[in-house]
Formats: C-alpha cells, sequence, structure tokens
C-alpha cells in the first residue's frame, strides 16, 4: 500500500477568517460565531492546536484582529454582543478567579457566583437564547477542550486573558 502524505496545517489569514465570521453572524447562526470567534482568537495568537490562551498569549492578538471581531459582534447584534457590550456589564482588571466570575454573572454565562455552568457546550449556548442576553456572546469557551478535566480553568484563562489585552490595548474601556 501507499504511505499518504503528511497532512500539513493551513493557515488562513485574519481578514478571510473575519469574512467568515461576518457571514455567519449575518445568518444569525449566533453559537456557530462564537466558536469561530474563539478559534480566529487562538490561530491569531499561535495558540490553535493548544485550544485556549494564557496572558502572554494574548498580547499576540493583533489589534485590528480584536476591532475586527467586537465591530462585527456589535453591528450584527446591534450593539447586544461583542467584547464592548461585555465590557459594559462588567469590567475584567486582573486575573483573578472573581473576576471571571462576575464577567460570567453580567454576560448570563451563569446565574449567580454560585452557580455552575452547563458543561457542555450546546446546553451552555441553547440556555442563552435565541441571541443570547446581552454580552452573552463571544464566549470564548471552546468545547473541545470540554473532555479534560481542566476545562473550566482553560476558559477562564482565555476569557481573562483575552479581556485584559483588550483595556490594556484600549479597545474597550
Amino acid at each position: 500500500p501507499l504511505a499518504r502524505p503528511p497532512v500539513r496545517a493551513v493557515r488562513i489569514p485574519a481578514a478571510t477568517s473575519l469574512d467568515g465570521l461576518a457571514h455567519v453572524l449575518r445568518q444569525g447562526e449566533w453559537a456557530h460565531a462564537d466558536l469561530l470567534t474563539t478559534s480566529l482568537l487562538l490561530e491569531a495568537a499561535g495558540r490553535l492546536d493548544d485550544g485556549w490562551l494564557r496572558a502572554r498569549d494574548a498580547r499576540r492578538l493583533p489589534p485590528g484582529v480584536l476591532t475586527g471581531i467586537d465591530a462585527l459582534w456589535s453591528t450584527h447584534s446591534h450593539d447586544r454582543q461583542g467584547f464592548t457590550a461585555q465590557a459594559r456589564t462588567a469590567t475584567v482588571r486582573g486575573t483573578r478567579h472573581a473576576e471571571f466570575l462576575a464577567l460570567s454573572v453580567a454576560c448570563g454565562w451563569r446565574g449567580s457566583e454560585a452557580d455552575g455552568v452547563p458543561r457542555s457546550y450546546r446546553e451552555f449556548t441553547a440556555a442563552a437564547g435565541p441571541g443570547g442576553r446581552p454580552g452573552f456572546y463571544p464566549t470564548l469557551r471552546n468545547p473541545q477542550n470540554e473532555r479534560f478535566p481542566d476545562w473550566y480553568d482553560q476558559w477562564t484563562a482565555t476569557v481573562l486573558a483575552t479581556h485584559l489585552h483588550l483595556h490594556h490595548e484600549g479597545i474597550v474601556r
């Protein structure tokens, strides 16, 4: 039998990814757009294979990608979704879990700081309802990591790192 050549990863330019995100948002496919947003950020930071971001990884996120994502979410949701909408509900200033808890309650990812979040991404986004509550998206939650015991810690780190970088770059206030 003939050996198959290895499959090489193909890097998609951010502009192309933003066009794809715009298309999905125009269709009102919020959960799909959420997944694309997470993938786009991971790709831009060189962390797609890892599936989550640390603070030092988020510093590699180009401001143009962040502003592009935020503008698309804002435009297609009439300012109800996006990083700016999330920053209006809660401000992240540090990397403590309390910061994530406050943001997750404000965005509707959980009912209160004492509540858990649904274990599966599908259940999580279904609970958001059509269009999600203001600030729900993008969640930056990576369902591919849900098979790992530390998926929640990875999600927390990704959200906090991204929001801190958004503030540092002046994209959100």
